[in-house]
């Protein structure tokens, strides 16, 4: 990994830190940043805002596919059909 990558990774893990450390969804805000280009998406909280704004958007856009693309792995599936409602 490139120093560069090694730097962009740290930054991306501080901003979403402190943007939970807020007691916000990360991802979410993170997505209303890229869509709108408004940074004050990002928290002021531990200079998340001003980190934010010295990365690239496309490489904040990639970071965010890839946590999304991950998360959707990780998640449970459950069989069709199989709920826990009780039928009456």
């Amino acid at each position: 990994m490139k120093q560069q990558e090694r730097f962009f990774r740290r930054r991306m893990r501080e901003i979403v830190s402190a943007i939970r450390a807020v007691g916000l969804d990360p991802y979410s805000q993170l997505a209303g940043y890229l869509r709108t280009g408004d940074d004050a998406y990002i928290t002021q909280y531990e200079n998340a805002r001003i980190k934010i704004r010295f990365l690239d958007r496309d490489d904040v856009f990639q970071f965010l596919q890839e946590h999304l693309r991950q998360e959707k792995l990780d998640a449970p599936s459950v069989p069709e059909g199989n709920s826990n409602q009780s039928s009456m």
